[in-house]
């Protein structure tokens, strides 16, 4: 998986998934489109965990957090992220 701006990882499987759920007449988002999402999401997390006291936590933490399942269960289609 490559990486995007900040540290956090690009969602190419991620890509992969939204694409053949979009058959259903939706919008399929681009590599870039999606990557930039899942960044916004892990920063605006890691805002949230600031909010609560903990000062030191970065939106590549918490994609590393969450991504790690996806190591050893794979990526949920989108409608289950």
């Amino acid at each position: 998986m490559s990486e995007h701006e900040d540290g956090v990882p690009a969602a190419d499987e991620a890509e992969s998934a939204a694409q053949q759920e979009a058959g259903d007449g939706e919008t399929a988002l681009d590599e870039n489109e999606l990557n930039e999402m899942i960044e916004g999401l892990c920063h605006s997390k890691a805002e949230e965990f600031r909010m609560l006291g903990y000062e030191h936590v970065t939106g590549r933490e918490v994609w590393e957090c969450v991504s790690d399942k996806y190591g050893k269960k794979g990526y949920p289609p989108l409608h289950q992220s």
